[in-house]
């Protein structure tokens, strides 16, 4: 099992230093992946958009069964994974009060201290501006929430958990 690096609220003073360790995210602790991912996914997103995205993490936990790092790492499903060398770069130029503010979401997520759910118990979501996905298409009507260029869905049912 790989080791896992941790970064509290005091270590995100620096998204330059940060970005090195997004070489290889399957290292990173649950809360330095989740803050990396909503700053590199949301970053441009108010903050409802922002906790948005991360509810739609904690969402597919919470019906996967599946831990932070096999939902978040799973191929093709957060574009901001697909291009290390992308995610890398985009990290070296963020500024400190964002990855604070995601940091601040991504603790309060991992330890359900925010309730808050943006989303309307989205699981997925994508950039309208950017592409129509084919599973939106074909269900549109499963639509949860539209924050700024993001559309939220909700896809996996409730009732059983995958993996479990």
């Amino acid at each position: 099992m790989a080791k896992h690096l941790s970064i509290t609220l005091k270590d995100v003073d620096s998204p330059k230093a940060l970005s090195l360790l997004l070489r290889d995210p399957s290292k990173l602790s649950e809360e330095t992946l989740l803050t990396s991912t909503i700053v590199l996914e949301a970053a441009a997103e108010p903050i409802s958009g922002q906790l948005a995205v991360a509810n739609v993490m904690r969402n597919r936990v919470a019906r996967t069964g599946q831990s932070y790092h096999q939902v978040i790492l799973r191929r093709k499903q957060f574009s901001c994974w697909n291009d290390l060398k992308w995610a890398e770069e985009r990290m070296h130029n963020e500024s400190v009060n964002m990855l604070r503010q995601c940091a601040w979401i991504a603790i309060g997520i991992l330890k359900e201290l925010i309730q808050y759910d943006s989303s309307n118990g989205a699981d997925h979501y994508f950039n309208h501006n950017i592409v129509k996905p084919v599973w939106y298409v074909k269900n549109p009507e499963k639509v949860t929430a539209r924050i700024f260029n993001h559309t939220f869905m909700r896809l996996i049912p409730y009732d059983k958990p995958r993996g479990v």
